[in-house]
């Protein structure tokens, strides 16, 4: 290799430790967690791991313009995981986009509390309603292998993004997409044993309020209309007829919303605590 050679791929490397640091600096007015998100978006710019960064190792100069350019678009307020394009659920990679729902620790939680439910139920049929990325749907069919369970959304887009991720893990004989506007095209004949929902629930007068981060996500996943209650009352309203006798239906919803949830009396219902102690899911039993 000659002298020129050698100074052309110098000129092309520099070290990876350096440019972590570039990013915790960019980061640190814009993030509660600068160091981490700073390794997230430099493992993904570089395909290195972890422990590679921490080698500090050279780093070519073109992932580090790749790099450079995630951490301008985390600075100016897009969400980490929209920048990388997925997200863990429950331990499950789900890949997720501007037209998806970023899945909260919340719903996680009302999602293994309804897994935990089922286990009990002898090949459940399942419906998730308002499905987005399918993060609920693909982790309750691979938590309950005996399952059948139906994802349905009125998002087009997001339905594209809830088919990668079924075929990716490959459900695609148990978990099936549906185009709907909450429980509209469903047959009253067709019945489950478990209806799950993460509904729009923040209260359309309140969207104005949310967090910068939040506002960046689709706003027909979060306004629920007067009171955040529209799409839950539509459920609870129309749930009876599909559920099946001790059919469950959960909905993660806001303590806000409690008092003016209007529960059919075909249902007999619960609020449950989250993690976090908060009245977060709706539990209704059909008689």
């Amino acid at each position: 290799m000659t002298h020129y050679s050698r100074q052309k791929e110098r000129n092309l490397l520099l070290k990876l430790l350096n440019a972590l640091d570039f990013g915790i600096e960019q980061l640190r007015l814009h993030t509660e967690s600068p160091e981490f998100e700073a390794v997230v978006l430099l493992k993904e710019a570089s395909g290195r791991r972890t422990a590679e960064i921490l080698t500090n190792d050279t780093l070519k100069k073109v992932y580090f313009s790749k790099f450079q350019k995630y951490v301008r678009r985390r600075t100016i307020g897009e969400p980490l995981q929209y920048i990388i394009g997925r997200t863990n659920f429950l331990g499950v990679e789900i890949f997720i986009n501007e037209g998806t729902l970023i899945p909260r620790q919340e719903t996680e939680f009302m999602t293994n509390y309804a897994i935990e439910g089922a286990k009990s139920i002898e090949n459940p049929v399942i419906l998730e309603v308002g499905t987005g990325s399918g993060a609920i749907a693909i982790s309750m069919a691979i938590n309950l292998p005996n399952s059948m369970v139906f994802a349905s959304d009125i998002s087009k887009e997001a339905l594209i993004t809830c088919k990668r991720n079924i075929k990716y893990r490959h459900l695609e004989e148990r978990v099936f997409t549906v185009s709907a506007d909450a429980l509209e095209p469903f047959k009253k004949d067709m019945q489950f044993d478990i209806i799950i929902s993460n509904p729009p629930y923040i209260p359309e007068e309140d969207l104005l309020t949310l967090p910068e981060l939040v506002k960046k996500e689709p706003l027909i996943a979060l306004n629920g209309g007067k009171n955040g209650v529209r799409i839950i009352n539509r459920l609870l309203r129309e749930s009876p007829s599909l559920l099946k006798k001790n059919g469950i239906m959960y909905i993660e919803l806001s303590p806000s919303n409690i008092p003016y949830l209007r529960v059919p009396e075909e249902l007999s219902y619960s609020i449950v605590n989250d993690q976090f102690g908060k009245k977060r899911i709706l539990k209704a039993l059909r008689k």
